[in-house]
């Protein structure tokens, strides 16, 4: 028989807490996905709010409790199961060692920052220059259409004027004042 070793908060029963057995700890699945107290030796609740292997925010860490936001490229937010996952998210490597202290000692992931955030200067001036050149075409279209659409409604009000005066001209009309068919 199991005896129960820990409680936590679940979010998946009526119950907010639940007992776990010692053997359901570091057996690979979350049962505990808002604290991750049963898996601190795997990785099975890398995405909880307080994940054993993220460490909590700091004044000087940008880590919150469900996202780290890389230092040098605030845009890109991560997701906390993304930090100390041997990949390296962040340009600088920040979301390997959030504290740079690797970076003196072992330096994990190489700082790419000066030639990525230079690709994504390149790439969005160039959105920003094809936005300008399709935004001028299409005030140059408008225009045009505007110009051409004035010139053919001018012509219809004179085929309209040309049509009456061929309609009077060529329509028999009876002594009554009908109009007889074609």
């Amino acid at each position: 028989m199991t005896t129960v070793t820990l409680t936590c908060l679940t979010g998946w029963s009526e119950s907010p807490e639940r007992a776990i057995p010692k053997d359901w700890i570091n057996d690979g699945y979350c049962d505990c996905p808002f604290d991750g107290k049963d898996e601190p030796n795997t990785n099975a609740c890398s995405g909880s709010f307080s994940w054993p292997g993220v460490d909590k925010a700091t004044s000087e860490s940008p880590i919150t409790e469900t996202h780290f936001v890389c230092p040098k490229q605030p845009k890109l937010v991560l997701p906390v199961s993304r930090l100390h996952d041997g990949i390296c998210d962040c340009c600088d490597g920040s979301d390997e060692d959030p504290t740079g202290i690797a970076h003196a000692k072992i330096n994990p992931c190489p700082d790419d920052c000066d030639t990525i955030l230079k690709a994504e200067r390149e790439g969005q001036a160039k959105i920003q220059n094809d936005f300008r050149i399709g935004s001028r075409k299409r005030e140059t279209d408008l225009l045009r259409f505007s110009k051409l659409r004035t010139k053919k409604a001018a012509e219809a009000v004179e085929y309209e004027k040309l049509l009456a005066v061929v309609e009077s001209e060529i329509i028999p009309q009876s002594t009554s004042g009908r109009i007889l068919g074609w």
